[in-house]
């Protein structure tokens, strides 16, 4: 996530409020980062969708490199 801190502040802060409401609602960091991730795409398209590309790769190796952990939340 912090990547788009540098990339682009205004994005940066809405995944790290998703981030927020997801960790903080459910008490899990895991949850909370898998928010930001789905938040990502459409915050990037409605603020600078030239960054869309961008977006939809982060949140791709995201999901790629955490699906073991997806799973195991899915299971409960």
């Amino acid at each position: 996530l912090g990547i788009w801190l540098g990339l682009a502040p205004t994005i940066f802060g809405v995944i790290a409020a998703a981030w927020l409401v997801g960790a903080f609602l459910l008490r899990t960091s895991s949850i909370g980062a898998l928010m930001a991730m789905l938040v990502l795409p459409g915050a990037t398209y409605a603020l600078q969708p030239d960054l869309l590309p961008i977006a939809l790769l982060t949140m791709a190796l995201v999901v790629l490199r955490h699906h073991q952990n997806i799973q195991r939340i899915i299971k409960g």
